[in-house]
């Protein structure tokens, strides 16, 4: 099993897992505070909307990088129905597609302008 027989089968295994990182990015430093219940009950609201841990979230706070907030709304019965009819077309213009056949520009630009006028009145 093992070429070199004065070398044991365990040291010649490739190491798992991710690559190390360099040192420049290797985070081992570690700042901490004591929010009272309030602050922390705000920050991890924060951090949740934002998509992000509480570590991050207060770190690209703190650097004063740019936060996204994600805002989701919930869809009702009739546009979500409005959503996936575009869908379907969407699907048969692409099954089409798949098949070889030349799509159908029409249909292609239709299915397009209904997305986005979708997209802009769900998005107001």
């Amino acid at each position: 099993m093992s070429d070199d027989p004065a070398k044991p089968a365990a040291q010649k295994r490739r190491k798992g897992g991710r690559p190390a990182l360099p040192p420049h990015l290797k985070r081992t430093g570690k700042i901490s505070f004591t929010p009272t219940p309030d602050e922390r009950a705000a920050i991890e609201s924060r951090a949740d909307a934002a998509g992000l841990s509480v570590a991050d979230f207060v770190r690209l706070a703190a650097l004063g990088r740019p936060l996204t907030v994600h805002q989701h709304r919930e869809l009702s019965p009739a546009d979500r129905y409005a959503l996936q009819r575009i869908g379907v077309n969407l699907n048969q213009i692409a099954k089409h597609m798949n098949a070889g056949r030349s799509p159908d520009g029409q249909a292609v630009a239709a299915a397009v302008a209904d997305l986005l006028a979708f997209i802009r009145e769900v998005g107001e």
